[in-house]
């Protein structure tokens, strides 16, 4: 899909990551909440790991650590998910 911000509206990951129901992904902040959201969405069970994002600027990434990844996954660091699945 032209002009897709998000990875689920551009590519068979949604295919790939259904049968995980989660889909942790990140580099920076815009693309990760796309994707993060359009994931809500569709109904995955969404991880965001707090520690492999980044943002423009520390307030931005503080914010969305604290109040926009909290709406529509769970966010955790990737220690905290290594943890979980080992």
């Amino acid at each position: 899909m032209a002009g897709a911000v998000d990875e689920l509206s551009c590519s068979d990951v949604t295919a790939l990551a259904r049968p995980l129901s989660a889909h942790p992904y990140g580099i920076l902040k815009g693309v990760v909440e796309s994707t993060m959201r359009t994931g809500y969405e569709n109904g995955y069970k969404v991880i965001t790991l707090s520690d492999c994002v980044a943002a423009t600027s520390t307030e931005e990434h503080d914010n969305a650590l604290r109040y926009d990844y909290p709406m529509f996954s769970q966010p955790m660091t990737s220690a905290e998910f290594i943890d979980a699945i080992a």
